[in-house]
């Protein structure tokens, strides 16, 4: 039931998308649990196409929404996406963005008119940048 509505919301969040070369409008959410400063909730996130630069996806759309709200990454439990084509995981440049906040565990929520897909940042990405040796 949880995941419904998260689906909802992302699907809801996508009508915001600004997508006027692909007409594809993709809406993501962060679930937040209360943290140190006793909030939590979801936060939403869109693809932002502009011309002449490059396309903010959702992924980073949200995250940055986040972090400019005061929210601690290490308090969001899970990503949920709307993709209106099909579903799908989020592209690899976003799994390598995301990757910089979450561990190889973290939950994708990934829904599309066709279904939905559950998997994990590690599985989408399992050899991300680290900065580090392995």
């Amino acid at each position: 039931m949880i995941q419904e509505s998260l689906i909802t919301a992302a699907k809801l969040a996508s009508i915001n998308a600004y997508a006027p070369k692909s007409n594809i409008q993709v809406g993501c959410i962060l679930k937040i649990e209360p943290g140190e400063q006793g909030k939590g909730g979801i936060i939403t996130g869109v693809n932002i196409e502009t011309h002449g630069t490059d396309t903010v996806h959702a992924e980073v759309c949200a995250v940055a929404h986040a972090l400019t709200r005061g929210y601690r990454m290490h308090d969001v439990v899970s990503l949920t996406l709307w993709f209106p084509k099909y579903a799908q995981p989020p592209c690899g440049a976003c799994c390598q963005f995301l990757s910089n906040f979450f561990k190889d565990d973290f939950p994708l929520i990934c829904a599309g008119p066709d279904g939905v897909i559950e998997t994990t940042l590690g599985e989408c990405l399992p050899y991300a940048y680290k900065g580090r040796k392995r």
